[in-house]
């Protein structure tokens, strides 16, 4: 036990002393990739900074949703105006009309 706090001490203050710190332009150039791609959303989605906690899907759209919140959820990609998530649990197949939705359900592919 003694021996892992050791180890543990010694990283934290190797970390603080700048050791292992990377040139501020490189984690600025890595920031500045993760956010570009991080913003590409999917089709009739948008970026936003804040975020819907409980977003509606075609499984759910017409259903009472138990969850509720005001609060930002973290920066995300969001269904545009109008639009619903086809498929909540693969956010990469965007997002839909509710009509569509409708016809999903019609055709048994929900």
């Amino acid at each position: 036990m003694v021996r892992c706090s050791f180890v543990l001490i010694t990283l934290s203050s190797l970390l603080l002393a700048g050791i292992f710190a990377l040139p501020v332009e490189e984690v600025d150039e890595y920031r500045q990739a993760k956010t570009a791609l991080s913003k590409t959303c999917a089709k009739n989605a948008v970026w936003n900074e804040c975020s819907n906690i409980c977003p509606k899907s075609c499984a759910n759209f017409d259903m009472v949703n138990a969850c509720f919140s005001l609060r930002c959820g973290a920066p995300a990609c969001g269904c545009k105006e109008g639009h619903i998530l086809r498929d909540a649990s693969d956010q990469s197949k965007g997002c839909v009309t509710r009509e569509v939705c409708r016809e999903l359900r019609a055709k048994g592919q929900l």
